[in-house]
């Protein structure tokens, strides 16, 4: 990464974490539900596969960060709770997986904010449904 102790984390173009990445990943949940986390196509990364991490690196272009529908999630890292930023969407879930697949949390209704009191430190997925879509956020918890 570039400079992790002042929080940039874009990478290097002798990153190991370039084109390193997958571009689709499905799980099954607790419920039993089918559920696509990762479903990119090859014109959403540059290389041959995604780079791991939030941002795309592109040597003609430098680092760009990748939004979904102006979808903004943040604080990250978080310690106590997340936000969601759905822009103009209407959220219908939001549900917290660890990278083992388990689900952690589940809300409904338009809720913006997770706690994370009771989860621990770690990299987390935030799956994120709304009247338009269904996004996915890697997101970290530190305390």
């Amino acid at each position: 990464f570039t400079d992790v102790n002042s929080g940039d984390f874009t990478l290097l173009p002798t990153s190991p974490c370039i084109d390193a990445g997958i571009d689709s990943l499905t799980i099954i949940t607790a419920f039993g539900d089918t559920l696509t986390v990762v479903n990119l196509q090859p014109s959403e990364y540059v290389g041959a596969a995604p780079d791991m991490g939030y941002y795309e690196y592109d040597p003609s272009i430098g680092v760009e960060e990748k939004t979904a529908d102006n979808i903004s999630v943040y604080p990250i890292p978080a310690k106590d709770f997340i936000n969601v930023k759905p822009g103009n969407q209407n959220i219908k879930s939001l549900t917290v997986y660890d990278m083992a697949g388990k689900e952690i949390k589940r809300l409904q209704n338009n809720n913006r904010r997770i706690s994370l009191n009771d989860v621990q430190n770690g990299n987390y997925i935030l799956v994120i449904s709304s009247d338009k879509g269904t996004y996915s956020r890697k997101f970290v918890v530190e305390k």
